[in-house]
């Protein structure tokens, strides 16, 4: 489990919310920890952003899942890359 920023890459990356979660945040309006991106770690020798990734959000306010910025919602990717406080997939 990584509770870091990056920059790494996830393989297979499974994006959760958990609803209970969710819904505590909007009650109480406080952060909690309740949305997880798991995969496997890899290390990149060469890590630079592709042309062709694709930003991934999560506001609990706005969406129930996680999403890309047109509003689709994503729940796995082939390959997550984590750098600068931003998620992209591949």
């Amino acid at each position: 489990m990584f509770y870091n920023t990056g920059p790494f890459v996830l393989e297979q990356p499974r994006f959760r919310v958990s609803e209970t979660g969710r819904q505590w945040v909007l009650r109480n309006k406080k952060k909690a920890v309740h949305a997880t991106i798991r995969g496997y770690p890899r290390v990149s020798a060469d890590f630079h952003l592709p042309p062709t990734a694709k930003r991934v959000r999560y506001n609990p306010y706005r969406n129930e899942t996680f999403v890309l910025e047109d509003g689709t919602p994503v729940f796995e990717a082939w390959v997550a890359l984590l750098i600068n406080n931003e998620v992209w997939i591949l």
